[in-house]
C-alpha cells in the first residue's frame, strides 16, 4: 500500500515520494528489487526540484563507484542548500580522508562546529564528539568538548551519545558512571545494535 501510495504521489510530482522511491530502489526497500537505474531517475527528479536530500543520496551513490567528480557536484549544491545529511558527508569524508578527498582533520572539525553550534541533531552531537577525541593530530584533541557535546545528546535523550559516554568512562575506569550511561543508552534507544553495545 504505502509504495502504490508513494508512486501516485511521485506521478503527480512529489517530491519528497521520489525522494522515497530513489531510497527504496537504492537499497531494495518496499520489496522492489535494487536498481540502480530507477534509483537514479527518481533521485534526479527529486533533485530538479531542489529536494536537497537526494543530492546527499546521489553524492553517496557515485562515490561508492568512484565517480568523485559527479559525487561532489552533487555533494557541494546540497550542503550550500543547507542539508544536514550532505553536510555530515562533506565532514566524514575530509575527517577520514574517503570519496576523492585528502584527509584534513582540522578542516573537518571547522566545519563540524560550525554545524553542531546550529543544529543539535543525534548525528551531529555525537560525531562533534567523536571528531574531537578521536583525532589523529593530537593537538586537535578536545576531550572536555567532547565531553560537553555527549552530555548535550545524552540531555536529550540520544542513544548513541550515552554509549560512547559509558565507553569513555570505561577507558577513565569509572565504572558507575559507565553503568548508568550504558543502561541510559539502551533506554533511549532500545534497537539491538544499541542493546548489544550496552550490554557489552
Amino acid at each position: 500500500k504505502a509504495l502504490e501510495l508513494f508512486q501516485q504521489a511521485a506521478s503527480k510530482g512529489s517530491a519528497s515520494a521520489c525522494v522515497a522511491l530513489a531510497t527504496a530502489y537504492r537499497y531494495g526497500m518496499f520489496k522492489l528489487p535494487k536498481d540502480d537505474k530507477m534509483f537514479l531517475k527518481y533521485a534526479q527528479l527529486a533533485w530538479n526540484q531542489k529536494e536537497y536530500y537526494a543530492g546527499g543520496l546521489m553524492a553517496d551513490y557515485y562515490f561508492q563507484n568512484n565517480e568523485y567528480k559527479k559525487g561532489w557536484k552533487y555533494l557541494n549544491e546540497a550542503v550550500k542548500w543547507g542539508d544536514v545529511p550532505s553536510k555530515m558527508l562533506s565532514v566524514q569524508s575530509y575527517f577520514y580522508g574517503v570519496n576523492g578527498v585528502k584527509e584534513d582533520e582540522q578542516k573537518a572539525i571547522r566545519m563540524m562546529t560550525e554545524i553542531v553550534s546550529s543544529i543539535q541533531y543525534e548525528q551531529t552531537l555525537q560525531y562533534a564528539g567523536v571528531f574531537l577525541m578521536q583525532a589523529r593530530d593530537t593537538a586537535l584533541v578536545d576531550t572536555a568538548k567532547a565531553l560537553e557535546y555527549w552530555l548535550m545528546g545524552a540531555e536529550r535523550k540520544y542513544g548513541s551519545c550515552c554509549l560512547y559516554l559509558a565507553e569513555h568512562y570505561i577507558i577513565v575506569q569509572d565504572y558507575e558512571k559507565a553503568y548508568e550511561y550504558a543502561m541510559l543508552a539502551q533506554q533511549y534507544d532500545d534497537s539491538d545494535e544499541t542493546g548489544g553495545h550496552a550490554c557489552r
